[in-house]
């Protein structure tokens, strides 16, 4: 059977994750690595045993011939490397999330197709054995039918946990639940909610971030509902990263390294227990070995996809498909100020973008409401979002052009595409 050659571009912690999955796989042999720091190039070389090191990519691929590049970059560089990458016509392996925009990721899935390769999203949790284990419950009935799905994250900071985390979690309820549908969301930063000012540079280059505790609702093709919960801590907690699936007849829970399964669909203490699950690895791996299970399950994946001529599981549209829901919990997130008319009791949605500005409640009592104008928030990045008409105030249109470069990161697809050509202001 094809042994498929795999290069390493960059040669940090993710790097050194993934070389070592592809080193440990029978079917995967690490040929070449690349970084701009020697050392790292030494210490990777040298553990994995890689004598072809290099400090140019195009250079590493036209001598090297690789099937596989690996991108464990920082997230503001995966798309201007994996344009690179896929001009030379090999398949990618590049690290969560696919990129910053929806216009760098469908530039990046329209250039794979061209080339007629596979892009797979470093999710490496959603083929691990215990998501694995998870499913199969799920398959064979033992919780009954699906109906409610909640995430959490590890106590990030809210909007940054969106880009890190989050993607995690969202990718891993796909897998279980399929695709989402709509969303609704509350950011909520020194307890209200955001507005323009607090949308900042994320670390790690993951873009423009807001919400130091963001809240948002989903709602599944399959016609359940989700939560995923990205709130701050005050000491961030690697325990409180979890998924939890309800359903009919009784609940499973999700952690990256170990599944359970609850037999009753309401937990009260004192009642049923939860019982541990055996995660689904692969006979051939080989726990003795430097690599993590959950990255050697990514890189069988990935095996089993070529053989197959399949996308793998964590393929470049279900990474893009995530990006969409963190770009319509954004969006929603923004427009999603809600005021109390006193006076009726009537709700009204407020937009944070024009909060100097003062309108009169489009309920009869016209009294003023501070913050914000009523407005529908229009349908954008394929996630539909709800809508919620006021008759004395039809919704405004996007503005032509964002006011400022710095918010461009969460607006509507047709406001981002303006300059999709061009990695300015982005």
């Amino acid at each position: 059977m094809q042994k498929y050659r795999v290069a390493v571009l960059g040669c940090r912690g993710r790097g050194t994750a993934a070389g070592r999955a592809y080193h440990q796989h029978p079917r995967t042999e690490v040929v070449a690595l690349c970084d701009l720091v020697p050392e790292r190039l030494a210490t990777l070389g040298d553990e994995l045993g890689v004598a072809a090191r290099y400090d140019d990519l195009d250079r590493m691929i036209e001598a090297e011939a690789p099937d596989i590049v690996a991108i464990p970059t920082g997230t503001e560089f995966h798309y201007p490397l994996a344009m690179r990458v896929l001009e030379h016509g090999v398949h990618i392996d590049i690290e969560k999330p696919i990129c910053t925009t929806l216009a760098e990721a469908d530039a990046v899935l329209a250039k794979a197709a061209e080339q007629g390769v596979q892009v797979a999203v470093h999710h490496q949790g959603r083929s691990g054995g215990a998501l694995q284990a998870v499913k199969a419950a799920v398959d064979e009935g033992r919780i009954g039918d699906l109906r409610f799905i909640q995430g959490s994250g590890k106590g990030y900071y809210g909007g940054y946990g969106l880009m890190n985390i989050a993607t995690h979690s969202l990718n891993a309820m796909l897998g279980v639940a399929g695709p989402v549908r709509s969303v609704q969301a509350v950011a909520l930063t020194d307890g209200r909610p955001i507005t323009p000012e607090d949308v900042v540079p994320s670390p790690s280059g993951m873009g423009y971030i807001a919400g130091e505790h963001v809240t948002a609702a989903l709602a599944f093709e399959g016609g359940f509902s989700g939560v995923l919960l990205q709130h701050r801590f005050p000491v961030m907690d690697s325990t409180a990263y979890m998924i939890e699936i309800y359903g009919t007849e009784g609940r499973l829970y999700w952690k990256s390294d170990a599944p359970w399964f609850l037999s009753t669909p309401h937990f009260a203490p004192g009642q049923a227990e939860w019982q541990p699950l055996a995660p689904i690895v692969p006979e051939h791996y080989d726990p003795a070995g430097p690599a993590s299970v959950e990255d050697y399950q990514f890189a069988d994946e990935y095996v089993r996809a070529l053989d197959e001529g399949r996308a793998h599981e964590c393929s470049g549209d279900a990474g893009r498909h995530v990006l969409e829901i963190l770009m319509g919990i954004s969006s929603r997130a923004r427009a999603a100020g809600v005021w109390i008319c006193r006076k009726r009791n009537a709700i009204t949605r407020s937009c944070a973008g024009a909060r100097n500005t003062v309108w009169a409640c489009p309920v009869r009592c016209r009294a003023p409401i501070r913050n914000g104008s009523p407005r529908k928030t229009a349908v954008w990045a394929g996630v539909r979002a709800s809508r919620r008409a006021f008759p004395n105030h039809p919704p405004r249109p996007y503005p032509a052009n964002p006011p400022t470069p710095i918010i461009r990161s969460i607006l509507p697809p047709r406001i981002a595409a303006i300059s999709s050509s061009s990695r300015n202001g982005q």
